[in-house]
């Protein structure tokens, strides 16, 4: 009798605990689907690509990664692949067509041909990592061997101008971002850390040097950003250590006066990119955490449960309409204007 009764007992404890079971797991399966449902204003295209890079010539959207480039329709969102890259670290798009950074040179996408540039035609290594837009049809290039400027023809045409390395300012040869400040001057990252940081050469040929010892907080930049108020704003990390350091102009001379991290409201403490839109709003994109829109006191998270293809934000960009579209290491997201 004893022996019925245990068993009867047992049989009901393992019927509940399979019930329970297939309770948490179909409760699981339920907020998977919730969390892959499409968000209102969100929507995501290029699944499984990582997007690391775009350029918009204010009617097509260009974004690339280790796969290759891709062109846009903003409004329609259909995609078509351009050429056969791969590795593609950087992307910008003028009147002459579009540039291409890769590990095997810099490429110029313009009407039906594809040009070329390397160490022979004057860049210091043919990793190319950053472009970056100067006066007078101008750009700056940053490669593993340093940086260099070049003039830009009509025809998209390049020709060597003058090069920065670690014998003439740059605290190393690797430049891994690259921005210029409203006065004029130009922000070297490098992506070495200890040996990295910030290398700035002002308008008089002087230059500045920011390391972890007077203002950064880690070594590793990551992305570099000149907002419209005048400051600049330097992002860096690795793993989940790192932040963003504000820079300030004074007297003619650069110098931190802010710092944000977690505790400020970053998603995450290693700034994987910056943003400034058209509104004023400073974004700022994490490694894994998704990103935060930061506007005066209010600060505003988007992860891939409210609709990101992925938490780590490569590149963020603004089309004409007020569309913001964010790169991520699994696609790109498009967020429809006056969602957030």
């Amino acid at each position: 009798m004893k022996r019925t009764i245990i068993k009867g007992l047992v049989l009901v404890i393992a019927m509940l605990i399979i019930g329970g079971t297939l309770a948490i797991t179909a409760l699981a399966l339920i907020r998977n689907a919730e969390a892959q449902r499409p968000k209102a204003g969100f929507t995501s295209i290029l699944a499984n690509e990582d997007i690391c890079a775009m350029g918009y010539d204010g009617t097509t959207l260009f974004a690339a990664g280790a796969n290759g480039i891709f062109q846009i329709n903003p409004e329609t969102m259909a995609s078509e692949e351009l050429g056969d890259f791969t590795y593609v670290r950087c992307l910008y798009a003028d009147e002459s067509g579009l540039w291409a950074g890769t590990d095997t040179g810099l490429y110029h996408l313009g009407g039906n041909q594809i040009t070329r540039y390397t160490t022979k035609d004057g860049l210091p290594d043919d990793r190319v990592l950053a472009i970056v837009a100067l006066e007078n049809n101008q750009l700056c290039l940053g490669t593993w061997g340093g940086a260099v400027e070049m003039a830009v023809t009509e025809t998209g045409a390049l020709s060597f101008i003058t090069a920065y390395t670690s014998q003439n300012g740059l605290l190393t040869d690797n430049v891994n971002v690259i921005s210029q400040d409203r006065l004029g001057g130009l922000w070297f990252g490098s992506y070495v850390a200890p040996r990295g940081g910030v290398s700035v050469r002002l308008l008089n040929g002087e230059w500045q040097h920011f390391t972890t010892e007077n203002g950064l907080l880690h070594g590793n930049i990551t992305g570099m950003l000149a907002r419209r108020d005048g400051t600049l704003v330097v992002g860096a990390g690795l793993y989940q250590y790192g932040g963003a350091t504000v820079f300030a102009q004074a007297a003619g001379k650069w110098q931190p006066v802010k710092t944000l991290t977690q505790s400020d409201g970053l998603a995450g403490e290693k700034v994987r990119s910056l943003y400034e839109d058209q509104r004023g709003r400073l974004w700022i994109g994490s490694e894994y955490d998704g990103l935060v829109i930061i506007e005066e006191d209010r600060i505003t998270k988007l992860t891939s449960e409210t609709g990101l293809a992925h938490n780590e934000v490569k590149v963020i960009t603004e089309d004409r309409a007020g569309n913001y579209w964010i790169g991520t290491l699994n696609g790109l997201t498009r967020i429809d204007g006056g969602v957030v």
